[in-house]
């Protein structure tokens, strides 16, 4: 079965539109899949990317190459809205129809991870559109994206529900739900010295709880609790305004700004980690970080919102606050701090949790199982 990932931010950006990808491209491969990756040729390569390919000398990747004015787009801070992405998409689609046009050779799928993407894909493939997330408004272009896939591939049931709720019409039509997963054999408790309290991994996004976590920081450091620090892992748009807020709430000494780790350092920072934070409150699915940090023995904290209570299961394998609640958020760390006896007990649930449901040699399968089923 021959199949072509269509997304060009694969090469350079860490999202899970991205990173997700890749890393399905791999197992399946394993699977006996014959895969290609359609991307683009950027300034510079993600470390995850550039890992991949040398990785993978089995799988045949075509880069195409931004020309012009057209290169400013990498200049622009991605991640930042949707319109970054949609005009990217249009300048590397008009690429890609030149690629598809002289093609020999034909693909049972073509694989996109953005909607505006599988506009560009031919109508003599089939197109399935993996949704990652929920936009946070509904866009009238976006009815016009949506005639085009063939079918669509949700990697949760509230990212399904919200796609639905946004666009009635897609009721009409079949989502299929399968869940990312990790590496469980990969991302492993090593029993280290667990010497950082608070963990946090993730685009420094709004809706991704990052203030609510240096708030609630804040309401332990004015209760005199002791703690070690808050190490926050990522880079995006919010990076500067968190480095101001940081500073009115003099928490300079309690909070560790990290960027650009390698896969071992991030490996290294799970396992030394007591607490997991991601209060996300909008867009998500599952995320993958939470099933890594999870999986390496850290104690999970996420909020009651989008998909992450189709894993953290609230006293049995992680606990939830309440969505953009900023009290919640503290009592929780606070008690997890404290509470040993609790924290062993979630986080050996959530362990035996992942191995069980989570794993990629599970999930890969049944995306396999849908790919076969698409195509015939």
């Amino acid at each position: 079965m021959k199949i072509l990932i269509h997304q060009p931010r694969l090469s350079y950006y860490l999202g899970g539109g991205e990173t997700v990808p890749l890393k399905q491209a791999e197992l399946l491969s394993e699977l006996g899949f014959e895969i290609e990756i359609l991307t683009s040729k950027p300034p510079k390569y993600s470390s995850v990317f550039e890992d991949f390919k040398k990785n993978n000398p089995q799988i045949t990747i075509h880069e195409l190459e931004l020309s012009g004015e057209q290169r400013n787009i990498y200049d622009e801070e991605p991640g930042k809205d949707w319109y970054r992405w949609d005009k990217e998409t249009i300048f590397f689609g008009q690429k890609s129809m030149d690629f598809y046009s002289k093609l020999e050779i034909n693909y049972d799928l073509v694989i996109t991870h953005l909607l505006s993407d599988s506009l560009f894909v031919p109508e003599r493939f089939r197109n399935v559109l993996h949704l990652h997330g929920v936009p946070s408004e509904k866009r009238a272009i976006d009815k016009v994206f949506l005639v085009r896939p063939n079918n669509f591939v949700s990697v949760s049931k509230s990212v399904k529900d919200g796609w639905e709720s946004l666009y009635p019409e897609l009721k009409r039509r079949s989502i299929d739900i399968c869940y990312n997963g990790i590496d469980a054999n990969k991302f492993r408790d090593e029993n280290l010295k667990r010497d950082i309290d608070f963990l946090y991994v993730g685009r420094l996004l709004p809706h991704k709880g990052i203030y609510e976590i240096i708030s609630a920081l804040y309401i332990l450091k004015t209760k005199e609790l002791n703690f070690n620090k808050l190490v926050m892992v990522g880079s995006g748009p919010e990076k500067e305004n968190l480095i101001e807020k940081i500073r009115e709430l003099s928490l300079e000494n309690d909070i560790e700004l990290k960027d650009g780790l390698s896969n071992e350092e991030l490996f290294n920072l799970y396992n030394r980690s007591k607490i997991f934070l991601c209060p996300s409150y909008a867009k998500e699915g599952v995320l993958t970080t939470m099933l890594e940090a999870a999986s390496c023995g850290a104690c999970v904290i996420t909020a009651d919102a989008c998909g992450m209570p189709e894993f953290a299961n609230d006293e049995r394998n992680a606990v939830l606050a309440k969505p953009q609640n900023i009290n919640s958020l503290a009592e929780l760390m606070e008690r997890l701090l404290k509470d040993n006896t609790l924290r062993e007990k979630l986080r050996n649930q959530a362990k035996l949790d992942i191995q069980e449901r989570w794993n990629t040699t599970r999930t890969i399968e049944e995306l396999a199982k849908l790919y076969k089923s698409y195509a015939r």
